[in-house]
């Protein structure tokens, strides 16, 4: 709900807290329903510890599946 409302009054947020407590599987299905529901196209940006990318990755599959997820990694040049 919290997202949601900080959403409809345009204000950005991070969610931040102790490890564990579901802020992958939050975010995720708010960004889905953000899609579903209309609210908008995206796109999302993540920025993610590169030890948690291959967990969002496989919760994104798990819980979006529908979502087109692309993952960046390795250093700038490589990026490019």
């Amino acid at each position: 709900n919290w997202l949601r409302f900080s959403f409809s009054l345009n204000t950005d947020v991070i969610l931040a807290d102790e490890m564990g407590l579901g802020k992958t599987i939050q975010t995720i299905v708010f960004l889905q329903a953000l899609l579903k529901e209309g609210l908008s196209r995206g796109p999302f940006l993540i920025s993610a510890p590169l030890a948690t990318i291959i967990n969002w990755e496989r919760e994104f599959e798990f819980w979006a599946p529908d979502m087109y997820v692309v993952t960046y990694t390795g250093d700038k040049e490589a990026r490019s």
